[in-house]
């Protein structure tokens, strides 16, 4: 029987455990990534020009104007239909990158996503993402423009208004929203 001296003994353990919990890891991801449906609400912010051409977490080369995105936790390659609450528009994006990891954000979007959500010039915006239907190509989704009401709320959570015939449920802003929106337009002129 040969033993080992002890300096080299000390470092195996917290090794072996190490590894061990790299092993669990890899063995439990393909249950938390992407395999459910994603769905959600929260704040959205967008990335470009600093990190243009530079690596993924998929290893691709981020493409500003590519419809992609960076979230946390879903699998890399899945398409998520993303839809900004203030506007009603929507564009289906493909997870390529890891992030935002700034508390209180759901996704980073690339420059191109954000240009077709109409938030570019505020930075932020408030989104719905879900996991987009099967074979959904990234891009914009057509008819995906909806009004959002200017009005104070006045009834629950929805107003609507007519338009011959069709009705048509319009999202009701909050008073921080409106405030943001009028600091945005004023800031535009």
């Amino acid at each position: 029987m040969i033993l080992a001296p002890a300096a080299a003994l000390r470092g195996a353990a917290p090794r072996r455990a190490l590894l061990a919990a790299g092993f669990l890891a890899l063995a439990c991801a393909p249950a938390f990534a992407g395999s459910a449906k994603v769905q959600g609400q929260g704040i959205a912010s967008f990335y470009g020009r600093e990190h243009h051409g530079g690596p993924t977490a998929s290893g691709e080369r981020f493409n500003m104007h590519a419809m992609t995105a960076a979230h946390r936790t879903v699998k890399l390659g899945t398409h998520l239909k993303v839809t900004n609450l203030k506007n009603g528009k929507s564009v289906v994006v493909r997870i390529n990158d890891r992030g935002p990891f700034i508390k209180g954000r759901i996704i980073d979007l690339s420059r191109g996503a954000a240009d077709v959500l109409g938030f570019t010039g505020a930075g932020l915006t408030r989104v719905a993402i879900e996991t987009a239907e099967t074979g959904a190509k990234p891009g914009p989704v057509a008819g995906s423009m909806k009004v959002a009401s200017l009005e104070p709320e006045t009834t629950g959570t929805t107003a609507a208004a007519t338009s011959g015939d069709e009705v048509a449920a319009k999202p009701v802003l909050t008073e921080a929203e409106r405030a943001m929106i009028d600091r945005t337009a004023s800031s535009n002129r």
